[in-house]
């Protein structure tokens, strides 16, 4: 394009000069025309360049779009999840403070009920120890040996033997 316009300008320019001064030898008018023409052929083969690698880069922007589109329709999806997502929130979030709350209450029962467990085993072990004791002591009172009351005689005839009679 710039060569294109560098042609033009020379051509513009000694045109002007051919009509202020006398005609430039007809040499110097053929070597400015294939200047001219080898300007245009490179200008023309900058064109052919610059429209091929405008197909390219329009190639590559129709993909490029695509790739936006689905993209676009995946961040759509995406949008779609987080807000089902965000609603199921909205149901679980309550239920799981109920689920926390309930659990918060059967670990207090759960800790109650293991006091009143361990109470009722220290009294039964009390109770046990208690038990033992009598059963030892039971054990020691059958062990030791027993009182044998003297013998009694009877005396049918006091009057015979007063000293044996009691009265």
């Amino acid at each position: 394009m710039k060569a294109l316009a560098l042609s033009i300008a020379v051509l513009f320019a000694s045109t002007c000069f051919a009509q202020t001064k006398t005609a430039p030898p007809l040499k110097t008018m053929r070597a400015q025309l294939a200047q001219a023409q080898s300007d245009l052929q490179a200008s023309e083969l900058t064109r052919v360049e610059l429209e091929s690698k405008n197909k390219e880069l329009q190639s590559k922007n129709k993909e490029l779009e695509a790739l936006n589109a689905e993209l676009t329709q995946k961040m759509d999806e995406i949008k779609k999840a987080a807000t089902e997502l965000l609603n199921a929130d909205s149901v679980v979030y309550p239920a799981a403070n109920k689920l926390q709350t309930d659990y918060s209450t059967l670990v207090q029962k759960y800790n109650s009920l293991l006091e009143v467990a361990q109470n009722l085993d220290a009294q039964l072990r009390a109770a046990n120890s208690r038990q033992q004791r009598f059963n030892n002591a039971l054990a020691l009172y059958n062990s030791m040996p027993k009182y044998t009351p003297p013998q009694q005689i009877q005396v049918i005839n006091c009057n015979a033997l007063p000293a044996l009679c009691v009265h």
